[in-house]
């Protein structure tokens, strides 16, 4: 698993969820941190998920037909998924620590995710959460 550095470009799915976090906070309805409420959306390039507070986009290689997930730094604590009962955890990809869902065991993965098999910097096989393919 890496992150992905890319040219930058202006994520569509990305901006619309940004601006519905600013709609949910404008109208009273609760906090939204635009970085947590943001964490594990489809992405294809980091600069988006980097405009949104995030670490950066995860792909899979080994997994070319997976979209990549934007990933949330580890500091106290990672963001649960809103549906599903993956684990969130931190691992370590290009130095950073970020964090990611597992879906090791018996485990579902949020609504339009799905578990794959992949290889993480030290050649340990996980089951992480990745979005399903458009």
């Amino acid at each position: 698993m890496r992150t992905l550095p890319s040219p930058p470009r202006r994520s569509r799915p990305l901006a619309a969820l940004a601006a519905l976090c600013g709609l949910v906070i404008g109208l009273g309805l609760g906090a939204c941190f635009e970085g947590e409420f943001l964490a594990y959306a489809p992405c294809d390039a980091s600069p988006p998920c980097h405009d949104a507070g995030l670490v950066g986009c995860v792909r899979a290689p080994e997994a070319p037909d997976l979209a990549g997930f934007c990933a949330p730094e580890c500091s106290t604590r990672c963001p649960k998924a809103l549906s599903g009962d993956a684990s969130p955890m931190c691992v370590t990809l290009d130095g950073a620590q970020v964090c990611v869902l597992s879906c090791a065991g018996d485990v579902t993965c949020p609504d339009g995710m799905v578990c794959a098999r992949v290889r993480d910097q030290e050649d340990a096989s996980r089951d992480l959460c990745f979005p399903e393919a458009t």
